[in-house]
């Protein structure tokens, strides 16, 4: 049921409700303006984990200013049930927009200079998103990206005990490596592999794997090789290596941050708007077509010039992923270890 107001919001509409929270579209007549409210499921108000990361994360977003990152308005509790007021996104979200397929690459590199900006900001500050997703992605009224949901980010610093436990927080689809192992020591380059997912879905419109239980989508992230985007997109070739290398099984192989990475994408989109000077110019036009005193064969006065030698590409076998953690952690442990999580 809809509630008709929390504390002083007047409750418009439900936007959307996930396991952790419901989001409606409220209006604060104190300041007149649209916004959003995101309440906790009543069925979790006496779990302190879940109260405790949705306190948590109020207190994250206002720490966390940046031109990229939802802001956050207010935040209390309305009859023992917190409430966190923040902008109205009107633009939906990503997830919208790759309903209708993939995006261009010069969309889905300036959607990832903001957020790697925003997530760098937060991993300045010791925090990990840890469930970035295209449902968090959000877009204003102008159409920029901003970036939602720190409910479940985990402050390095602060030495919380909310996920020391080992327990697995993230969506299946866009989990590292290292967070399905249940790794307690996750740093930014955890949201990068996400990051990595993402644009490898903006821009072919699919997942890079897919499985029938969460826990053979994480089964994958850690087994299986990173597919080429070029297998599906032949046409951005050049992207390849930076969707392969955010996506390593070995953090230590990634981007050190995420503005390293949508710094490689956007030299990689200004690239392909160059023109090509290598490229072999077409042949002579038929000399009987030339107009008279024309000849046909223009290297002679110095205007013209040899093709460019032919480009040969060379391939190499890709080699196995090595996984974190060596052999310590065998496929069947860690099948039952995740196949005990519920989503």
């Amino acid at each position: 049921m809809i509630p008709e107001k929390i504390n002083r919001y007047e409750i418009k509409r439900e936007l959307g409700r996930g396991g952790m929270a419901s989001v409606y579209e409220a209006y604060d007549p104190q300041f007149q303006r649209p916004v959003a409210v995101k309440l906790l499921p009543r069925e979790f108000l006496h779990d302190p984990e879940f109260r405790a990361r949705f306190t948590r994360e109020a207190r994250t977003i206002a720490a966390l200013e940046h031109p990229a990152i939802v802001p956050v308005y207010d935040f209390g509790e309305e009859d023992g049930q917190p409430f966190l007021v923040m902008r109205l996104m009107t633009g939906g979200s990503l997830n919208d927009r790759l309903a209708n397929g993939p995006i261009s690459i010069d969309e889905a590199a300036e959607i990832l200079k903001r957020i790697g900006s925003a997530l760098d900001r937060a991993h300045s500050q010791g925090i990990i998103h840890r469930d970035l997703k295209p449902g968090n992605i959000l877009f204003d009224h102008y159409g920029d990206a901003f970036l939602a949901d720190f409910g479940i980010a985990r402050i390095t610093t602060a030495g919380s005990q909310l996920t020391a436990s080992g327990s697995l927080v993230g969506t299946p689809t866009y989990m590292s490596p290292e967070q399905v192992y249940g790794n307690k020591e996750l740093d930014g380059r955890s949201d990068v592999y996400a990051l990595g997912v993402i644009l490898y879905q903006m821009l072919t419109g699919e997942i890079p794997f897919d499985a029938d239980t969460p826990a053979r989508m994480m089964m994958a992230h850690v087994m299986n090789p990173v597919p080429h985007l070029v297998d599906k997109r032949p046409d951005l070739a050049s992207c390849d290596l930076v969707i392969s290398k955010a996506m390593a099984k070995e953090r230590d192989d990634r981007f050190s941050t995420a503005s390293d990475m949508t710094s490689e994408l956007t030299a990689i989109t200004q690239k392909m708007k160059q023109p090509d000077l290598t490229a072999v110019p077409p042949p002579p036009a038929d000399p009987a077509h030339y107009p008279a005193g024309i000849s046909a064969n223009r290297n002679s006065n110095g205007h013209g010039r040899a093709p460019a030698h032919p480009i040969t590409r060379t391939t190499t076998a890709a080699a196995p992923p090595h996984l974190p953690g060596g052999c310590r952690l065998c496929r069947a442990g860690l099948q039952r270890r995740i196949g005990c999580h519920r989503w």
